[in-house]
């Protein structure tokens, strides 16, 4: 070989070095490039592999800085329980506070494990249970969430003189004053009389008694007959005087009406006749 051969070989195998190198570096580069090294994202996202913008990242050192803890407060009255923001519940009976602002519960006290809400679905503490009596003449009820006295259903009546009154829960109430052929207020009703009462009336001349009836009727006929001498006493039901009540259709039987000793004329009454014979009238 000659030495111009040689000559010209050596430049030849400089390029073919400086050209392998450029490549080794090129390759370098590649590497670096699509290494799985840790990187800090300027959006703030943290970790490395799955962590994705704006949330939390899920491994290495790496925090993440673009959003808030998934459960934290300042409000007492609320907690977080796994990650889940919840009211408080400080007396143990499984209900949270509705003092929580957030995620409000059902207690409306929760210092009171005795107490959530009334019967009503309120926070008002009621002094007794729905139904019971309250006031002059009424009975505990809902009005809205509220415990509440008033009217009992049904509505009751009482008399007041010869007014009707209806119960109004704290008081009674006026309804209506009786009066025509029904002016006798009885048992919350207007009625022609009341039973067991009397009043005075006259048969053929004669004072009598009438009574009313358990219907809230008078009679038609009459209890009680007076003497002539006699007044009825409608309050007592009685005839007042010297002489004994009597019946007018009782009279003596026709056969002593003309004996000896007895000067009496038909319609006298057996009790008048032994009330003169004696000379005073039996008590």
């Amino acid at each position: 070989m000659s030495n111009r051969a040689l000559v010209l070989d050596k430049p030849f195998r400089l390029r073919r070095r400086f050209s392998l190198l450029g490549s080794g570096l090129c390759s370098l580069l590649v590497l670096v490039a699509c290494s799985p090294k840790a990187r800090t994202y300027a959006d703030g996202a943290g970790g490395t592999g799955g962590g994705g913008s704006g949330g939390p990242g899920t491994g290495g050192v790496g925090t993440s800085t673009g959003g808030a803890k998934p459960c934290e407060t300042s409000d007492p009255n609320c907690e977080c329980v796994a990650d889940q923001l919840v009211a408080r519940d400080l007396d143990g009976d499984t209900q949270g506070t509705n003092l929580c602002a957030a995620a409000p519960g059902a207690d409306c006290d929760d210092g009171d494990p005795t107490f959530v809400v009334n019967e009503c679905g309120g926070c008002d503490k009621a002094t007794g249970k729905v139904g019971d009596s309250c006031g002059v003449c009424g009975a505990l009820q809902c009005v809205g969430d509220a415990v509440k006295c008033g009217p009992p259903n049904p509505v009751t009546y009482q008399c007041s003189g010869n007014t009707v009154q209806s119960c109004g829960g704290d008081t009674w109430i006026d309804d209506k004053a009786c009066s025509g052929a029904e002016a006798t207020c009885y048992k919350g009703g207007c009625v022609v009389c009341a039973p067991g009462t009397f009043k005075c009336g006259t048969i053929s001349g004669t004072p009598v008694v009438i009574k009313c009836l358990s219907n809230a009727v008078w009679e038609n006929s009459w209890s009680i007959s007076c003497t002539a001498v006699q007044s009825c006493h409608a309050s007592t039901g009685k005839c007042v005087g010297l002489f004994h009540p009597r019946d007018l259709d009782f009279d003596i039987p026709a056969l002593l009406r003309g004996a000896p000793g007895a000067p009496i004329a038909p319609g006298h009454s057996t009790q008048e006749v032994l009330d003169r014979a004696l000379g005073f009238a039996f008590g």
